[in-house]
């Protein structure tokens, strides 16, 4: 009887390691993603004090927006980041996205309309 019992409770235990290795790892999945997210706030912050664009250095004024790349995060004007492209953000799928020009070319991804 006594053998039985150290045996189930051997099991438990193998149970809860396992489950906090477990808990483990995502716990630095976590900790990974929310370093992630702090860099791309930093990044965000920082693009929005840009007063040119990064790409082709022009002014941006009230009618020349800006707008952010989501791959690279340059800052750019509509002439270069013209079009949304279909983007694969790894949590969201695939995802029409505007990316700047530069990106484009280096991934050779097709504008979204032409799929």
């Amino acid at each position: 009887m006594g053998e039985a019992r150290l045996h189930g409770a051997q099991k438990d235990l193998n149970l809860l390691r396992s489950a906090l290795v477990s808990k483990d790892a995502k716990i630095a999945d976590l900790e990974e993603s929310k370093v992630g997210l702090e860099q791309e706030l930093e990044i965000t912050k920082q693009n929005q004090s840009a007063v040119k664009c990064m790409v082709c250095n022009i002014d941006f004024t009230m009618l020349r927006r800006r707008h952010t790349c989501r791959h690279c995060h340059r800052v750019c004007c509509s002439e270069c980041a013209p079009e949304k492209v279909q983007y694969d953000f790894t949590e969201l799928g695939l995802k029409p996205t505007r990316l700047c020009s530069l990106c484009v070319h280096q991934l050779s991804i097709q504008p979204w309309g032409s799929l």
